[in-house]
């Protein structure tokens, strides 16, 4: 479906999709459900698209998209938009991107007085089907990544496609809990520092900040509708202190948050902590850790998050399609607050009678 793939390692000229938003401010949307093209001309679904949001996130938290459809026909049926269907979303800029794949959890009818009946489809990416299944059984202590495997390889189509990198060195074993399918791949997820996402139908297991090019510098504030930046000491840390309860395996590892690699500039909260000689350091017990090298690991992965939220900000700018969580973005030339390199945490675009425009979310950990 899609020619362009967001999980490249490209760098797109910004010139190019200013150029394509002038020509085409609402782009043509392709929706796929179960395999079924709407508005089709040999398919029996039809109906007007009203509007479109997307949601996507390199957080633990599941992507979405709701489409509100207008004088829909072709229901109920094998094919329709039931609860449950398999959906994909896609927009022609020039080229079809990908937006979204995913199942519809909810379909709401509506109506009001001189408008005509809409049909409103929220949908999931894979997690809100795994938050609903459970896989692990209580007492096992089993390596973490067969059993991530093990988990994916039951949702068939949803689970197909995967960017899973693990790191094989100081790889624990995790005792399953009864918990959610989700709730595990979470848990080995923040235990290994690692970004747990879908985007484009690809489930990503992966270490933050894979991909280090930008994937746009936006140095023309005409595609800049409007931002907002927040750099705050509440929450941050100077040192982690890693501490394993377990006498047989006690051990303990300090990592300085100035040992994390900086985005965004070059002074850290850590180092604004030392010039105020203030120590703030923060202390983790975790009773999975066995080795040195388990402990210095765990306690990097502590700085890494905590400090990635010193910088955060949302900028709401003309539709690019090509921005996805996982990637950096650089801002040159709009502001000397603002420019600097970041990482995109989350994706939303929207598509109405209006237009398509896009925001994101961003953050850095230095100054």
């Amino acid at each position: 479906m899609s020619d362009i793939k967001l999980m490249n390692t490209r760098q797109y000229d910004l010139k190019t999709w200013i150029k394509q938003y002038q020509l085409s401010p609402l782009p043509g949307i392709g929706i796929r459900i179960n395999g079924v093209i709407l508005n089709d001309p040999s398919s029996a679904l039809k109906a007007s698209i009203s509007s479109l949001t997307v949601h996507l996130t390199a957080g633990l938290e599941s992507s979405a998209c709701t489409l509100v459809l207008e004088e829909l026909e072709g229901i109920p049926d094998a094919t329709g938009p039931l609860p449950g269907s398999f959906i994909q979303v896609h927009i022609e800029y020039p080229k079809p991107i990908s937006l979204f794949e995913g199942y519809i959890s909810a379909v709401t009818l509506s109506m009001e007085a001189g408008s005509p009946p809409q049909t409103t489809l929220d949908c999931l990416d894979l997690k809100g089907l795994m938050m609903h299944n459970r896989f692990s059984g209580r007492g096992n202590q089993i390596n973490c990544l067969a059993a991530v495997e093990s988990i994916l390889d039951q949702y068939g189509k949803f689970s197909a496609k995967r960017d899973i990198r693990i790191p094989s060195l100081n790889m624990p074993l995790m005792e399953q809990e009864m918990e959610s399918d989700y709730d595990f791949v979470c848990r080995v997820a923040n235990s290994l520092d690692l970004e747990f996402f879908i985007l484009q139908g690809i489930v990503c297991l992966r270490k933050p900040a894979a991909v280090t090019t930008p994937v746009v510098v936006l140095n023309n504030a005409l595609v800049i509708l409007s931002f907002s930046k927040e750099v705050c000491l509440s929450g941050q840390y100077g040192e982690v202190r890693v501490v394993s309860p377990d006498t047989e395996h006690k051990q303990s590892s300090v990592t300085s948050f100035s040992d994390a690699a900086k985005i965004g500039g070059s002074q850290t909260a850590a180092d604004i902590f030392a010039r105020l000689g203030v120590e703030a350091v923060h202390t983790s017990i975790e009773p999975w850790i066995e080795t040195k090298p388990q402990a210095a690991e765990r306690a990097a992965a502590i700085a890494r998050r905590q400090s990635m939220k010193f910088v955060t900000g949302k900028c709401h700018s003309i539709g690019m399609p090509v921005l996805s969580p996982g990637r950096f973005i650089e801002f040159s030339g709009i502001s000397a607050g603002l420019d600097s390199v970041y990482y995109i945490t989350a994706v939303h675009h929207m598509f109405n009678q209006n237009g398509f425009t896009t925001s994101f979310e961003f953050a850095a950990n230095s100054i």
